[in-house]
């Protein structure tokens, strides 16, 4: 049945006199009034608007307005709230025209962007409250309630592609640093101890006693080669100018500068920082070659020496070079590259943490030697901050199902992934055979504390049937009939790389220990008192 709704809209054009009021009581319509009649595609409403006033106000302009765009009743704030309140919701959809298929995929994109942010928070705190260790199956089932509380109604297709963005953009990111120093202040040392190499391995950087760097030189990192060590010409030379230095070593490549002194900053030290910070970058001093100054220490003072009260002098000493620098938030690192688990290596990499952007501060984070447990937990951290990523993509995106099982996945992702894994926690055969190098122990050694299988070991066969076995250990408790099978996978993959994950940092752990490490990770904590003391 069709209904109709008569409006009256009265134009003048300074006041509004008696024969306006007569004409709105009585809504009656005249030579002085038009009718602007609009039907409605959507649904059988007609709205009919009479339109009453003097000749020459524009009531013909008004009628034209209303039948191109009926919306326009609403561009005064005043107008919207009486219409609002005096006509019916169906009425009020009258005047409005058929929604723009633009504006229909614009709310459908806030609409999956909402379930993302969503989907991302029940994450992270299922992450926070539930020990998969412990209550594995509560895990497991809470992670396929979320995921199909958040897709039940569509959007997992665009938070698959909106995370695979995501992870190809960490998996691209590029980190530059720059080490500059005077000559043999040990920068090319310092370049190699932060890729866990010495100078006689292959891509590690030439060390000598006389200047060797005449150009700036880059070196990758063996395992990560986005992550690029600049060894720059040395500074200090006579009539050295901070600025024709910069230019000259090409200033806006790098992402942060590490200024190295070995026995006190001088004026070239606070003239390159003070030119760096008026460019806007990150730099940090390094007081290096600690181990030597304590080992001359020790051997000119053997009954008097105290390692404490040695560090305190040194840093003292380095505070009172840097007075004449501006900026006196700007502390120096007191660091050995023959021992970066000592000193305050670990605190120049927290402050890095602090600074850079988030994929660059993570970029560092992989690209470090595994020197404390304290550096394994972080990594195992940051990589399962990503996992659901990870498994997202993998459920939905390139999966193919897996046969006599209700899912379908991404096998070739999850291998790329786990071998990944294996790299950043150093448990790689290329990783195992340079640490098992530098600390003179047997490669086999080694891998005996492996539990995890080897490297080699990890192929598409085995991620299958790591899959299947952790699906196994769920099916008696959910009915796997009643849930989509893009839920499974992602519920499944998710929960297979978490446990896979902290096999890696137990194994890493482990490998530590055999390297010898314990005495490293107590000077760590001393070096972590010490520094809060300061």
């Amino acid at each position: 049945m069709q209904k109709a709704l008569t409006a009256a809209i009265f134009l003048f054009l300074f006041r509004c006199d008696k024969s306006h009021r007569r004409a709105a009581m009585g809504c009656k319509s005249s030579k002085q009034g038009t009718l602007a009649h609009m039907n409605q595609p959507s649904g059988k409403r007609t709205l009919d608007i009479a339109i009453i006033g003097d000749s020459g106000v524009g009531k013909s302009s008004l009628v034209n307005a209303l039948t191109i765009s009926p919306s326009c009743m609403y561009n005064f704030p005043l107008r919207q709230r009486t219409l609002q309140d005096e006509c019916s919701d169906l009425q009020r959809r009258a005047l409005l025209p058929p929604q723009d298929p633009g504006r229909k995929m614009h709310n459908k994109m806030l609409s999956n962007k909402k379930k993302f942010l969503a989907f991302v928070e029940f994450i992270k705190s299922l992450q926070k409250n539930v020990d998969i260790k412990s209550d594995p199956a509560t895990y497991f089932n809470e992670v396929i309630k979320i995921y199909e509380k958040t897709f039940s109604d569509g959007g997992m297709k665009e938070a698959a592609s909106k995370v695979k963005k995501e992870l190809e953009e960490l998996e691209n990111t590029e980190l530059h640093i720059a080490i500059t120093g005077e000559v043999g202040s040990g920068k090319s040392t310092l370049i190699n101890a932060l890729q866990g190499l010495k100078a006689e391995d292959d891509g590690a950087a030439p060390v000598g006693v006389t200047e060797t760097t005449l150009n700036p030189n880059a070196y990758s990192h063996p395992k990560y080669p986005k992550v690029k060590f600049w060894d720059l010409p040395g500074i200090g030379s006579p009539g050295f100018s901070s600025e024709s230095y910069l230019k000259k070593v090409d200033f806006p490549r790098y992402d942060f500068f590490i200024i190295v002194g070995s026995t006190r900053f001088q004026n070239c030290h606070i003239e390159l920082a003070q030119e760096i910070q008026r460019m806007n970058k990150l730099f940090y001093f390094v007081r290096s070659k600690m181990d030597l100054d304590m080992s001359s220490m020790k051997r000119n003072y053997p009954k008097t020496f105290s390692e404490d009260q040695a560090i305190k002098t040194i840093r003292d000493e380095c505070k009172k070079n840097l007075l004449n620098f501006k900026d006196s938030s700007h502390q120096s690192f007191l660091i050995s590259s023959w021992d970066l688990a000592k000193y305050d290596f670990p605190h120049l990499v927290e402050t890095l943490e602090k600074d850079l952007p988030s994929l660059k501060r993570i970029a560092f984070l992989f690209s470090l030697p595994n020197f404390s447990s304290e550096v394994i937990e972080k990594k195992k951290s940051a990589l399962k901050s990503h996992i659901w990523k990870i498994s997202l993509v993998s459920a939905c995106i390139n999966a193919i199902p897996l046969p006599g099982l209700p899912l379908a996945c991404d096998a070739a992702l999850l291998l790329g992934s786990m071998v990944a894994f294996y790299k950043m926690f150093e448990l790689d055969d290329g990783s195992l055979a340079r640490v098992a190098r530098l600390a003179r122990k047997p490669v086999e050694e080694l891998k005996a504390v492996i539990k995890s299988p080897q490297g080699k070991e990890i192929t598409l066969d085995l991620v299958k049937k790591t899959i299947i076995h952790t699906l196994q250990c769920f099916l008696p408790v959910s009915p796997v009939s009643s849930l989509a099978s893009a839920g499974v996978s992602f519920a499944t993959t998710y929960c297979m790389l978490w446990s896979f994950l902290d096999n890696l940092s137990e194994d890493a752990e482990r490998v530590k220990k055999v390297l010898g490490l314990e005495e490293c990770e107590a000077e760590h904590l001393r070096a972590k008192q010490n520094w809060h003391k300061t």
